[in-house]
């Protein structure tokens, strides 16, 4: 009897400890439950395939102020077996890392530990796989007149929640205002296995509706979660991603992005 009484009691007193890991897991929290320590996550993991490269980014705060003092990875599933990633601390708050696309795997844990704030966090993001964009009527050269209506198209990757056009002059001196837009259903039409939009006439224009001819570039980007903007980006994401994480303890906004191949359009006066 009394052997069974320990085994019950080691239990609840691992059962309490369990629990008590789960609290403290998103913010340091007192005997009242309030919690102590606010934690901000904010990520981006990208793949780029014109770089043919993957940028991971984390930014941390604790109680408002830059926190350096974390240890970051990227970890594959066990199954994997895969060596975890290591981002490195810029001493600001920020930590990062580039790798080769060779070490991704379909699930990626994106975890942060502040031992001596007895701080473990784990969110976990599928990247979109990789896509890439093609033009629809127009010449081999990518020429397009000012009249002239076009068309991209892309095959729709696994664990893509959505998709980013952006459309910008290849020249600052080009006063085009170019395009920027998250793709509401509405925005494409389905073709299996395409997606097809247009590049609204206006992407080409300035902002008197003056055709700008020249370069642009163009991009389609797969997103999952909610995206955040980095340096690493070609371009600056549109407005519409929202903060997505809201745990005990612990708010910020964190998303995945795959960026296809861009193409670039020239665009000619008229004649």
């Amino acid at each position: 009897m009394k052997q069974t009484s320990k085994i019950l009691f080691a239990t609840a007193a691992l059962l309490a400890l369990m629990i008590t890991a789960l609290v403290v897991s998103c913010g340091d929290t007192g005997t009242s439950g309030d919690v102590k320590t606010k934690w901000t996550v904010n990520a981006l993991l990208s793949h780029d395939a014109n770089t043919d490269s993957v940028h991971a980014y984390l930014a941390l705060t604790r109680d408002g102020a830059a926190h350096s003092a974390a240890l970051v990875t990227l970890e594959a599933p066990p199954a994997d077996s895969a060596t975890p990633i290591s981002l490195g601390g810029a001493g600001d708050g920020t930590y990062r890392v580039t790798f080769s696309p060779r070490l991704l795997h379909d699930t990626t844990y994106i975890k942060v530990q502040s031992l001596l704030d007895q701080f473990p966090f784990s969110y976990t993001l599928n990247l979109p796989e990789s896509l890439g964009i093609e033009v629809v009527d127009l010449p081999d050269n990518r020429v397009l007149a000012s009249t002239q209506q076009v068309q991209v198209r892309w095959k729709a990757p696994r664990f893509a929640d959505g998709y980013i056009l952006v459309v910008q002059p290849a020249l600052p001196s080009n006063l085009a205002v170019g395009f920027k837009r998250i793709l509401g259903t509405s925005d494409y039409t389905e073709d299996p296995p395409y997606l097809t939009t247009l590049i609204p006439l206006q992407a080409f224009r300035n902002t008197q509706s003056d055709f700008q001819p020249g370069a642009f570039n163009v991009w389609i980007a797969a997103y999952a979660d909610s995206p955040i903007n980095t340096t690493q980006l070609p371009f600056v994401l549109p407005v519409g991603f929202a903060p997505n994480l809201n745990r005990v303890g612990v708010t910020g906004q964190i998303g995945g992005l795959f960026i296809g191949k861009k193409i670039v359009l020239t665009a000619i006066a008229p004649s």
